[in-house]
């Protein structure tokens, strides 16, 4: 007899298929080699204290997920690999240059949104570092873990497409946004019912107008559906108001070419166990609504200039569209709503997510955490053609922080394609901490 008997039982069937599928556990003893490789890499030394908390961590936490949490254990491990990639790219010197480069970047924008919020608001380690890997995925393969549990790390992927394009690099005070917002205690919920609130009473006002709509199982009015979208779009658009507060417009340029201008979205609805359903629109805002909101963003912070350009460049490529259409999959329609309604409501969304002032913040609002004034553009401006011409001092004195450099990239590679090898080393190599 060649087959084992036991996987004739349907339970342990399932339990073999399950475990191929998928690492269920961290092995620390690899966790403790793998931070023995941390503290020999230079650039990791000096975070030996946060080195130690990590291994008590993932010793714990898997214990714990073990016990109570086993469905979680795949997100533990992902967790890991993260981690562990952050430490031998480094100590492997494997693109040594991008991930400092990185570093640098995520760390100002880290910082900046961070030091002015109430200590007891936040759910990182007060002292967390920002570190970058480089990891999968193509021009949209951007993505941040959320903190927990007191982790001495924020770990974003930096995808390796990205690495010859450093303006592409613009997600990343994005994907800060999310580390940021997932931070802070409250401050999802806060978000969401300001949204909320501010599209409802835009509807009563009668400053806009949205139908009833009718998907499947489930009837919205016109109220209810347009605070529905924007409290699912809350942490994705949050996101990109972060960005444009640490590099401006440059961020809402990166922004047309990730992600486009399309007008169709899909609507997600799943049957749940109980026989309820449980629906909402993709997360990310639909592309054209999502240049709406920069636009309309940029103009509250005073850079009307810029913002006219991006949307002359949005008015260009966007494609004809009298509505914003969601599609339940495949293709069924099942609302579309004027451009022009949604337009307005992104327009309302920019203000309060520009500034309003929130509780979990320190009564402060985004602006006041951190401002991209019109004095910060210009002293983008002014990193542009040492850049493009090599200078390796670009980044040096003038007010300039990393952040300023990272957004100088992008009107260096508009201005002058073709010096696009030597903005790239240039930036790379010479960005300071």
């Amino acid at each position: 007899m060649r087959l084992n008997e036991t996987l004739n039982r349907k339970t342990v069937w399932e339990e073999v298929l399950t475990n191929a599928k998928r690492r269920v556990e961290v092995d620390l003893h690899e966790v403790e080699r793998t931070i023995e490789l941390a503290r020999r890499t230079p650039g990791l030394v000096q975070y030996e204290d946060e080195l130690q908390r990590v291994a008590v961590f993932f010793q714990y936490a898997t214990q714990v997920w073990q016990q109570f949490a086993p469905d979680q254990l795949p997100g533990l491990v992902a967790f890991w690999d993260r981690y562990r990639s952050t430490i031998v790219q480094r100590f492997a010197s494997v693109t040594p240059v991008e991930l400092r480069a990185a570093d640098h970047v995520v760390r100002d924008i880290f910082r900046r949104f961070l030091e002015t919020i109430p200590n007891e608001n936040i759910a990182y380690s007060m002292d967390a570092v920002p570190l970058v890997f480089g990891g999968q995925g193509g021009l949209a393969g951007y993505f941040t873990h959320p903190p927990g549990w007191n982790r001495p790390f924020a770990i974003i992927n930096l995808p390796h497409t990205a690495f010859d394009n450093v303006w592409q690099w613009l997600a990343l005070p994005h994907e800060t946004g999310h580390d940021t917002y997932a931070s802070v205690n409250n401050l999802g919920k806060e978000v969401e019912d300001a949204l909320e609130v501010a599209m409802r009473s835009a509807v009563k006002d009668n400053v806009l107008t949205i139908p009833d709509v009718d998907v499947g199982p489930i009837q919205y009015s016109g109220e209810d559906f347009i605070a529905t979208v924007w409290r699912s779009w809350a942490n994705e658009a949050q996101a990109d108001v972060v960005g444009l507060l640490n590099c401006g417009g440059s961020a809402a340029v990166a922004l047309q070419q990730i992600i486009g201008f399309s007008a169709d979205d899909w609507w997600e609805l799943t049957l749940m166990t109980d026989g309820s359903h449980k629906d909402g629109p993709e997360v990310h805002p639909t592309p054209y609504v999502r240049n709406a909101l920069n636009i309309s963003a940029l103009r509250i912070m005073d850079h009307n200039d810029l913002a006219d350009e991006i949307n002359t460049r949005f008015e260009a490529l966007r494609p004809s569209a009298t509505h914003i259409r969601w599609i339940l999959p495949p293709q069924t329609k099942i609302a579309a709503i004027e451009v022009d309604q949604m337009f307005k409501s992104a327009t309302i969304a920019a203000n309060v997510l520009v500034s309003h002032t929130f509780p979990s913040l320190g009564s402060q609002s985004y602006r006041e955490l951190g401002d991209f004034i019109p004095k910060d553009q210009q002293i983008v401006d002014s990193l542009v053609d040492p850049l493009i011409a090599g200078d390796p001092r670009f980044a040096q004195g003038k007010g300039a922080t990393p952040r300023h450099a990272l957004a100088a990239t992008m009107f260096a590679f508009e201005k002058d394609r073709s010096q696009a090898a030597t903005i790239n080393r240039t930036f790379k190599h010479f960005v300071q901490p």
